[in-house]
């Protein structure tokens, strides 16, 4: 150790270990805690029009399943809504000559054919004339046929739809053309 000349000090002031104090911490915490406050409603709203996007989505690749399993197996085809269920089910139109025991509407086969779950916070509307199934033709043609389905917030909505002749399926937004005169029960 080097010996201490007159008039300098061996001894050197406190000084501060690094990080950060109590009082430092707490106030970032307050921050967060006041962004995450602000910001969650708008993370509920995108979860919820998340959920509603899948549901129409999903519904609509059960109508083009439906659509599909006419054409390929040559029989009618139904896609069955059930609101209070909150599920959708395939079922096809057998006939004895294609061997089944018992003629009529038999669930779908296949796995992909299963009874489908809505997801939760969707509800369902149903309207006009076919409005619980849309039913599909060997040739894949299907009568007009829409669904509206709205978040549990009532927020947001849209619709699936499959047109006639064609059995073209859609899901539509409010943007989209046709969509205000299908919801109110109109002709686009």
């Amino acid at each position: 150790m080097p010996p201490s000349t007159p008039g300098s000090s061996t001894s050197r002031p406190a000084s501060r270990a690094p990080g950060l104090t109590l009082v430092e911490l707490l106030v970032v915490l307050a921050l967060m805690a006041l962004v995450a406050a602000a910001t969650a409603p708008a993370l509920g709203g995108l979860l919820s029009a998340s959920r509603l996007q899948t549901a129409a989505r999903d519904l609509a690749a059960q109508a083009r399943l439906a659509r599909d399993l006419a054409v390929n197996r040559n029989t009618s085809t139904r896609l069955e809504i059930d609101p209070a269920a909150g599920a959708c089910r395939l079922w096809q139109l057998a006939d004895r000559r294609a061997g089944r025991t018992q003629a009529g509407w038999q669930p779908a086969e296949g796995g992909l054919a299963a009874e489908r779950a809505l997801p939760e916070g969707v509800r369902v509307t149903l309207a006009g004339p076919q409005a619980g199934s849309v039913t599909f033709a060997p040739d894949g043609s299907a009568q007009d046929w829409f669904v509206r389905l709205t978040d549990d917030r009532g927020a947001g909505q849209l619709a699936v739809r499959v047109t006639a002749v064609t059995g073209a399926v859609a899901v539509l937004g409010p943007e989209d053309p046709g969509f205000g005169a299908l919801v109110t029960g109109g002709r686009p």
